[in-house]
């Protein structure tokens, strides 16, 4: 019997995992599937109307940090926001 080298161990193992994956690669695109639709899909939803209000500008003039109870002492700048429709919305402020 004669001895196998390094090199056709290498070779064959190699052509082992290439068969493997090209008949990997086959079988996957033989049994995937894609389709595509010729109908214009709509989607309606009820109404969504956000409304803010507010009162005035807010002026942060010469501002520094101060204690809980001295900040709430000042007057506060007060803003609403309402869903005025039938669609729930969840958003967040941000002042800027």
């Amino acid at each position: 019997m004669k001895r196998i080298n390094k090199t056709g161990i290498l070779i064959l193992i190699t052509g082992i995992v290439g068969f493997l994956f090209l008949l990997v690669g086959v079988s996957f695109a033989v049994f995937s599937t894609s389709i595509t639709g010729t109908k214009i899909n709509t989607i309606t939803t009820g109404c969504l109307r956000v409304e803010m209000s507010d009162d005035g500008s807010l002026t942060l003039n010469n501002a520094y940090p101060v204690l809980d109870d001295n900040g709430l002492d000042q007057s506060p700048y007060i803003y609403t926001i309402e869903n005025t429709c039938s669609v729930n919305a969840y958003y967040e402020a941000t002042l800027n």
